[in-house]
């Protein structure tokens, strides 16, 4: 991920848990693994991280998405340019 945004600052946490101790007030986006169930699900850190910043922008990416989902969704696999469209609209 971090190759892909080189021009980002970019954060990653393997479990949900991790991803939640890294969140602070100046990340932009939260690119968040629907399949992640180690300790939470994907959508459980993105509930959780709305309910602590209403103004963070989430995707969601997962190989298989329900139809219908809570945020913008990022479906795999993806590419550069579908990874960098999905997360440039949320640029401040």
């Amino acid at each position: 991920m971090r190759r892909l945004l080189h021009d980002h600052d970019v954060l990653i946490a393997e479990r949900g848990i991790d991803g939640l101790a890294l969140w602070e007030p100046s990340v932009d986006v939260a690119l968040i693994d629907y399949s992640l169930n180690v300790d939470m699900t994907g959508l459980q850190v993105a509930a959780y991280l709305r309910a602590k910043d209403p103004r963070l922008r989430i995707v969601v990416m997962g190989g298989d998405l329900p139809d219908v989902l809570p945020y913008p969704r990022l479906d795999k696999p993806f590419s550069t340019d579908q990874l960098r469209a999905a997360i440039s609209d949320f640029r401040l």
